[in-house]
């Protein structure tokens, strides 16, 4: 994980502290390739990224996680 710059405001220190995972979240995650169609398996907690729509599950494009209640549109 990256370190924080030191001499910042505590409210400052946490915001890029949550940053800092977020990204390495995202790295250890692998942003997958750009998918079509759904994943035959797909797996609780992963990022999926599709580059079109698939409906009627998947609307719009965009990043996505598997969640044990289904799909979530992240942006």
């Amino acid at each position: 994980m990256e370190t924080v710059p030191k001499g910042l405001s505590e409210d400052l220190e946490s915001y890029f502290t949550r940053l800092a995972l977020k990204i390495d979240d995202l790295e250890a995650n692998k942003v997958p390739e750009h998918r079509t169609s759904l994943p035959t398996r797909p797996v609780i907690g992963r990022l999926y990224f599709f580059s079109n729509v698939v409906t009627p599950t998947i609307v719009p494009a965009g990043l996505w996680i598997y969640k044990s209640t289904g799909w979530l549109h992240i942006i």
